[in-house]
């Protein structure tokens, strides 16, 4: 059982999925919050075209090992979460109900529920639109859980008191990584 952020797939200048495919049972959980942009930025050090070949390559060598996306869902995925769920099932990279939606606790000024009302409303609608697509379609039920519970935990408390925090912290590391948070999420430029 592995649980990876799937940028490396080389051990001693031999590729896992060699190894992998000797075995009965393997299971990857890919720590992935997002694809493109969004991957790059959530976690720094990412190359997005790198995760799709090594899925792609590993599809290809090994397609029996159990592989699952475990992202941790915060206020810079929220909007685009459902998206990159979808479009890993329809490429055939995960079935539907291989995505696991963990949900960030800590630091607090990166929690969903730091976002204003209006803007849970549009993640919670976007989200049950979501899950329309996908109830028939996760047999196990556990995809669909993690986006119920999502809702669930956003709508909950108000800490948009921490939005403040949240802008002062996202601008010191856009100012040491020379980026800028919503050239990649335009769609937060409303929680200013």
């Amino acid at each position: 059982i592995y649980n990876t952020n799937f940028t490396h797939t080389d051990l001693k200048g031999q590729s896992v999925f060699e190894y992998w495919k000797q075995f009965d049972s393997v299971a990857v959980g890919a720590s992935l919050d997002g694809m493109g942009n969004y991957a790059e930025y959530i976690r720094k050090g990412t190359t997005w075209l790198e995760i799709e070949n090594n899925r792609r390559e590993m599809l290809r060598i090994c397609p029996q090992v159990d592989f699952y996306v475990s992202a941790t869902l915060s206020v810079l995925n929220a909007w685009h979460l459902p998206d990159f769920h979808r479009d890993w099932v329809e490429r055939g990279f995960i079935k539907p109900q291989d995505f696991n939606v963990n949900i960030l606790q800590d630091p607090k000024h990166y929690r969903i529920d730091i976002v204003t009302n209006e803007y849970k409303e549009k993640i919670s609608n976007k989200i049950k639109q979501h899950l329309e697509w996908l109830q028939p379609l996760d047999r196990l039920n556990r995809a669909t859980v993690g986006f119920e519970s999502a809702i669930n935990f956003m709508m909950a408390t108000d800490n948009s008191h921490l939005l403040d925090t949240f802008w002062l912290k996202t601008n010191q590391l856009d100012g040491i990584r020379y980026e800028k948070l919503l050239n990649v999420m335009p769609e937060l430029r409303c929680l200013q």
